[in-house]
């Protein structure tokens, strides 16, 4: 695991197993997996290494070095366009972070976080009605599949030969 979009629950303070991984922690803060390991030695981020030897950052404590990243930069907003703040914001949510999370880490209206939310949850939405419509058709398929095979049997009945005819 080490993007954001693969994780099956969100990162929980009280259970260490469920913090972010270095690549996550990158994701989340906006640099390279190099910074992370850079933050790690300096004493700026702190691991917990678990049994696979990953190494796991409290979701609280990579917030707090954020926030401390963007007052030193003086609340320096970097420019992106709609659609990258979009995708940093679907790879919050995804993460099981809040709308509040995004306004505080992109730094952007709840408006605008809120109608990033919508369509994450419409992209999601879609996904699982395009999921159920994948599963009937191969239902569908599976249900004309076994209705051919009973009419070739049949077929094939009717051409076999009996065991009268086999007798010589």
């Amino acid at each position: 695991m080490g993007r954001l979009e693969e994780r099956e629950s969100p990162p929980n303070d009280a259970d260490p197993a469920t913090w972010y991984t270095r690549a996550e922690a990158a994701s989340v803060l906006g640099c390279s997996i190099d910074v992370i390991r850079g933050l790690e030695r300096k004493g700026k981020l702190r691991a917990q290494i678990d049994a696979k030897g990953y190494h796991r950052f409290s979701p609280a404590e990579v917030l707090k070095l954020h926030e401390r990243r963007r007052r030193k930069r003086g609340l320096h907003v970097p420019q992106f366009s709609e659609g990258e703040l979009e995708a940093r914001a679907y790879s919050i949510y995804d993460a099981g972070r809040s709308r509040n999370d995004v306004v505080q880490t992109l730094l952007i209206t709840s408006d605008l976080a809120q109608k990033f939310w919508e369509r994450w949850n419409e992209r999601y939405a879609q996904r699982a009605a395009d999921a159920k419509q994948q599963k009937e058709v191969e239902e569908e398929f599976r249900r004309q599949d076994i209705e051919n095979q009973k009419r070739i049997d049949a077929v094939a009945a009717m051409f076999a030969p009996s065991s009268d005819q086999k007798k010589p």
